[in-house]
């Protein structure tokens, strides 16, 4: 017994445990060895039932991310379908302007299973991360191995379509990355709207640009964009400086704008100082609503 405890697979064994059979005489050891392996058992019993508890727990924990992931994975489905661009759009007609490919997990059981993976490893590792970052290594990890790929169209001035990974984004040019992002918030905007029930004829609101036109006045792209958030029921706001008249004539609406000082010295206002374009109306009306109930009360 005591050469048997001696032996280096039990060196993790704390020392108070294994000095009872390493540093007792062989008398004693016989005289309390059926009352010490009675307490072996029931020290058995109690790691069993914790060990039992922690599977269960385990699984709950799974089943739980699981559902989380196959939500992300539902709304990348979603972003790649409601990319989808109107006909009306020349040689970008019907055409997705985000293209997003993965393959799923063939089944609950396998999701199951690549999830447990992850949160072993997480054991192991005695890391503790944050939810999102649990949710991104388990999204990857029911990916894998060969991950996603996510392309989208390359703006050009003859909408000739040109998928291209989005790895390649930064060697595009200032009005290219602006038209980009303009196509994916309203890919965006439409899968809000529809996630929250509103439809696919729900308008994506507005997006105010910051001086878009100091990097990127090139005016086939601007029309691109335009026309994009026009069929999305996006409406784009250009706020800008740059005297470029050939960019800045694409517009039907321009209200030029100047500082005025306000009452007190520390003060100025922006009014407006000449509106000219071929939409000589205006903004007609305005309203503003929320989906938030504010003191009860829904707007």
């Amino acid at each position: 017994m005591r050469r048997l405890a001696s032996e280096n697979r039990f060196a993790g064994i704390p020392d108070a445990i294994r000095d009872r059979y390493t540093g007792d005489d062989p008398e004693v050891l016989a005289e309390r060895a059926a009352a010490r392996a009675a307490e072996m058992r029931v020290r058995r019993t109690t790691i069993e039932g914790q060990l039992a508890d922690i599977g269960r727990d385990q699984r709950l924990v799974v089943v739980e991310i699981a559902a989380l992931v196959r939500d992300v994975l539902a709304n990348l489905d979603s972003a790649h379908r409601h990319s989808k661009l109107p006909g009306t759009l020349g040689g970008w007609g019907n055409e997705h302007f985000l293209r997003i490919r993965f393959a799923r997990p063939s089944g609950d059981e396998d999701l199951h299973a690549r999830i447990d993976a992850v949160v072993d490893r997480i054991v192991t590792e005695k890391s503790k991360p944050e939810g999102l970052a649990l949710l991104k290594r388990c999204v990857h990890e029911a990916v894998a191995p060969r991950g996603f790929t996510v392309k989208v169209l390359k703006p050009n001035s003859d909408l000739a379509v040109e998928p291209v990974d989005v790895t390649h984004l930064g060697k595009f040019s200032g009005g290219e990355k602006l038209t980009v992002c303009v196509a994916l918030y309203c890919t965006l905007a439409r899968l809000r709207a529809v996630n929250r029930g509103r439809g696919r004829d729900a308008l994506g609101g507005t997006l105010v640009l910051d001086n878009p036109l100091g990097t990127a006045s090139h005016v086939a792209l601007l029309r691109l964009q335009r026309d994009v958030a026009a069929a999305h029921g996006v409406q784009l706001v250009y706020t800008t400086g740059v005297e470029d008249l050939g960019a800045v004539g694409q517009f039907p609406n321009v209200l030029r704008m100047r500082n005025a000082p306000g009452s007190l010295r520390t003060r100025r206002y922006v009014v407006l100082e000449e509106r000219f374009g071929s939409a000589v109306e205006g903004i007609t009306s305005a309203r503003v609503s929320s989906d938030e109930p504010t003191n009860g009360v829904a707007s």
